[in-house]
């Protein structure tokens, strides 16, 4: 019942009757006899093999060029797929009574593939494109980072791929460590002792560091002849100090994505505030985000059991709460001081974040040929609420948001 491994060689005969004689003479002419390309065995065979699931074939996509010039292909106009390349996407295609895999459809999985950056038109497949040829009839489906829908619009115009858009993994703070740590205590010192008559001896200490750590590239020193710190006045010392420790402080806050994202999997408490502190910054406590994600909690529990075990008597006490003009809910919340429609937001959040496992029901869905929901691609943080839930056909452009205050304005202003 597990996994087994399976190959195929191919000719080069074999893969001019997939191509047909006009597309494959292109192949010929691009990749010469001392040049196949990689995937080639001793024999002068294609090789493509994978492992075999079921009815699932699993394989890594062929690469996209050559060894030392994978970028080769993109600006190349006349240079085609190499024949191993164009063997896999063929033997793909071809039904299993000829030899073939006999694929139904093919998933994508990941941003971003090669597929769709194949040579070709550029703005819309003619049946001379690459991207056409390899991909012929058969159904994408295009698993594609939610922040990325610029380039996805390629994957969908190209690649003809039905987009599924998977979540971010959660942020993280960059924190600072080993040296620059030091270095930000050192400036902490230093700057303390300001008002009792400034910290001299620590200057040498403070411009080392900052040279061991390239931060004399990003942040420029006082110019002076000598370049020695000694002679510095103690006002350009003090002002360019201060620029540095602004610049640690900025990347100490820096953010970045934290770990990987499992396709599918509801995030955990922990992620789930990650996204809350990094969305809301210091709008909302770190004790706040804990109490939206347990509310969050309660109130999915509460759903759960009253799906599973409905009845006149819930029914009828919510009826009631509802008729009194009351809701339990939030009748015992107490003011927080004005913070209640950030806490709004928040369990808005967490409530669409929660929704990541219809990320494989999409997929799924649109092997079963159905419809998949589409939505704005973007990022929670640049773009807002609307880019949740994940798990739909992401598009570019958000017919909410245009035009923007600027253009309205430079429009309403003529040329």
């Amino acid at each position: 019942g597990g996994a087994t491994v399976k190959g195929v060689d191919m000719t080069f005969d074999e893969l001019e009757k997939m191509l047909g004689r006009y597309m494959f003479r292109k192949v010929r002419k691009a990749w010469s006899e001392k040049e196949r390309g990689p995937g080639v065995n001793a024999k002068n065979e294609m090789v493509v093999s994978g492992l075999q699931l079921g009815n699932v074939f699993i394989t890594v996509q062929p690469l996209l060029g050559v060894e030392g010039d994978p970028m080769r292909l993109l600006f190349e106009r006349d240079l085609t797929p190499h024949p191993q390349y164009c063997a896999a996407y063929e033997w793909m295609r071809l039904p299993e009574e000829n030899g073939g895999a006999g694929s139904q459809a093919v998933i994508h999985l990941g941003m971003h593939g090669t597929v769709e950056w194949l040579p070709g038109q550029p703005l819309g497949n003619d049946r001379q494109s690459w991207s056409d040829e390899m991909m012929g009839s058969l159904p994408n489906v295009y698993i594609y980072a939610a922040n990325n829908p610029s380039e996805s619009i390629l994957a969908k115009r190209r690649g003809y791929g039905t987009l599924i858009s998977y979540n971010v993994p959660p942020y993280g703070r960059a924190g600072l460590y080993l040296e620059l740590a030091s270095l930000r205590d050192l400036v902490n010192e230093y700057r303390s002792g300001e008002a009792e008559g400034g910290r001299s001896d620590l200057r040498e200490a403070i411009l080392g560091s900052c040279e061991r750590t390239g931060i004399t590239s990003d942040i420029e020193l006082p110019m002076h002849d000598d370049g020695d710190a000694a002679y510095w006045s103690d006002e350009e010392f003090d002002a360019w100090v201060a620029t540095v420790s602004d610049y640690l402080v900025e990347l100490e806050a820096r953010l970045f994505s934290s770990g990987l994202h499992t396709l599918g999997a509801a995030p955990t408490d922990e992620e789930l505030s990650s996204y809350l502190n990094a969305y809301f910054n210091d709008r909302l406590s770190g004790e706040e985000v804990e109490e939206v994600v347990s509310e969050w909690h309660r109130q999915k529990d509460k759903e759960r059991k009253e799906k599973e075990t409905p009845s006149f008597v819930s029914w009828l006490r919510d009826f009631t709460a509802n008729f009194m003009g009351r809701n339990e809910d939030s009748s015992s919340s107490a003011d927080d001081g004005g913070n209640d429609s950030a806490k709004d937001e928040a369990m808005q959040i967490v409530d669409l974040l929660g929704k990541n496992v219809e990320e494989i029901d999409s997929v799924i869905n649109v092997l079963n040929g159905g419809y998949v929901k589409p939505a704005p691609g973007g990022d929670l943080l640049r773009d807002g609420t609307s880019v949740l839930p994940t798990g739909r056909n992401i598009h570019a452009l958000d017919p909410y948001r245009m035009p923007s205050a600027g253009g309205r304005g430079g429009g309403e202003s003529g040329p």
